[in-house]
């Protein structure tokens, strides 16, 4: 898990998340950088992967919402909302976008 990542992440979502209450995520893989926070609804991840690396990622359960933007160093930061449970909205679905805006250019 990266603390940078999982910190930047906590700055984003609402309330008063923590980096030491974050997870590795779902959508960390080798050579990427990967945070992630479970939710009471369901879960929110993020990984950044490095300029050239390519970005793949195990596939989400149904529902899941996914926002790309690419990084100050010209790699991708990918951020993947998931639902608890099926057929309910994926947690922070419509700040994604906003999201990914924000923390892009950190990495």
């Amino acid at each position: 898990m990266d603390w940078e990542l999982a910190t930047a992440l906590a700055g984003e979502l609402p309330g008063h998340f923590t980096a030491t209450e974050a997870s590795q995520g779902s959508i960390c893989t080798t050579g990427a950088r990967g945070a992630g926070f479970p939710l009471p609804n369901g879960s929110i991840s993020a990984a950044v992967f490095p300029h050239g690396a390519p970005v793949t990622y195990p596939v989400q359960s149904a529902g899941a919402v996914t926002a790309r933007a690419a990084t100050g160093t010209g790699g991708t930061l990918v951020l993947v909302s998931v639902p608890g449970t099926i057929g309910h909205p994926a947690p922070y679905a419509g700040d994604l976008a906003r999201f990914a805006a924000s923390l892009a250019p950190r990495f």
